[in-house]
């Protein structure tokens, strides 16, 4: 299709029936008529595509290695870290690690997802004010497992957003153990990451609420917590209010920004 497309080889797409987009949009697929058929809510799984290939879907690029480091100072490709050691790393580039792996946290996000980011965490502050639960916009380090001390933890993110109820979890050094609510917004170099990854470490850790949201059409995709894991995903658009499950009386809203706007 015209804004679907991937180099540099066509392939088909896999489904991963834990993860779908919104209103029959294919995120991850080389043509929406490889979508496979819609589920009982009409939502269609989502396509993955092998690593380092580039995919254009609806107008984002998504860049599945470019996440990882490649020829930094400080870190060496396919090498593993703990935190212990990220901690001395010499630099002011911002650095994730995720079962010691080391994701490189830029080139800096696109203008549109900044506005996008900064809107919602005022919204969340404003409405939170007063209240014990509190919002962090990144980059804010969060250590989710307990052993974040022990010399050989290996895990460490940065949410974009992420709202912690328990103020023992905050402490100078960022925030520790499984934050109440969590949104990533999806850019080229992260879209991989926070649909794989990052929705497994926060599913591990006990995270109530996991959404995933498109900045160029502000479709969502929602994780909460069932049992031990998170269940079947929910689709919604930030385009209508939209309630966090987590926190009753909190909702967030959007509307489409441009790299211009």
């Amino acid at each position: 299709s015209a804004d679907s497309t991937c180099s540099p080889q066509a392939f088909s797409p896999t489904v991963d029936p834990g993860t779908v987009p919104v209103s029959g949009r294919f995120w991850g697929s080389s043509t929406d008529s490889e979508a496979p058929a819609g589920n009982a809510s009409g939502v269609r799984a989502l396509g993955a595509w092998p690593r380092s290939v580039l995919c254009t879907v609806r107008g984002i690029l998504y860049e599945e290695d470019a996440m990882e480091t490649h020829e930094s100072s400080v870190v060496e490709p396919g090498g593993r870290y703990t935190i212990a050691e990220r901690l001395q790393w010499e630099t002011d580039e911002q650095w994730e690690l995720i079962n010691g792996i080391a994701y490189a946290m830029s080139p800096a996000p696109r203008l549109i997802h900044q506005r996008l980011l900064g809107k919602l965490f005022t919204q969340l502050s404003n409405q939170l004010n007063g209240k014990p639960c509190e919002p962090f916009i990144a980059p804010v380090d969060l250590y989710p497992f307990p052993d974040a001390e022990d010399e050989r933890a290996d895990t460490v993110v940065q949410p974009d957003l992420m709202i912690v109820c328990d103020p023992s979890q905050c402490r100078e050094e960022g925030v520790f153990g499984a934050p109440d609510w969590i949104l990533e917004i999806l850019s080229a170099s992260t879209a991989w990451k926070d649909q794989t990854e990052k929705k497994l470490v926060y599913q591990q850790c006990g995270v109530r609420e996991y959404w995933i949201l498109n900045p160029d059409n502000l479709d969502l995709i929602i994780y909460r917590r069932d049992g031990e894991r998170f269940g079947p995903p929910s689709g919604a658009n930030l385009a209508n209010p939209t309630a966090l499950g987590v926190l009753p009386g909190i909702t967030l809203s959007g509307q489409p920004v441009s790299e211009e706007s």
